[in-house]
């Protein structure tokens, strides 16, 4: 996935998607009728924010300047429906994008001898995949496939 990148490249590709996501799920937050899910939405989108600071913070590190991400096209979310009975269309596609993430971080710190830096990519990998989770849990909460006990099950996941 990453053969065509320099480390140095991967990682403000990292910056990209992680504005791209922290973006996105600010404002399907603020879309959301389920206050539960929004607050879960709104949990996820600061910690996007968290590795947009820290890939920044590495980027920085490496290359000595600010990284500049406006030459990076991303394949676009979604729009958010209006008609929120939709929503759950939008969750399976955002999970889908946290899966991708996830592989992307696995493969990151598989190509970095610093101990710390695996670290990290192993760790922004592991939250991806709990992202992942949540978010197909409240695409099928939502579209009414799930019972309530595993419904009040998932609520209780923190960040």
């Amino acid at each position: 996935m990453l053969e065509k990148y320099s480390f140095t490249d991967a990682i403000l590709l990292s910056v990209a998607r992680e504005t791209q996501s922290h973006e996105y799920y600010s404002l399907l937050a603020n879309a959301m009728k389920n206050e539960e899910s929004a607050v879960k939405i709104r949990n996820l989108a600061s910690v996007e924010a968290v590795h947009r600071r820290e890939s920044i913070k590495l980027f920085k590190k490496l290359v000595g300047a600010e990284p500049d991400t406006s030459k990076i096209v991303l394949t676009p979310y979604p729009e958010i429906p209006k008609d929120t009975a939709n929503i759950h269309e939008v969750l399976k596609f955002a999970a889908d994008k946290e899966k991708d993430a996830y592989k992307f971080y696995r493969e990151l710190a598989s190509k970095t001898d610093d101990a710390q830096i695996r670290k990290l990519f192993l760790k922004f990998s592991a939250e991806e995949l709990e992202h992942c989770d949540l978010l197909t849990e409240e695409a099928a909460a939502l579209s009414g496939q799930m019972g309530s006990a595993a419904i009040q099950e998932s609520s209780g996941m923190e960040y």
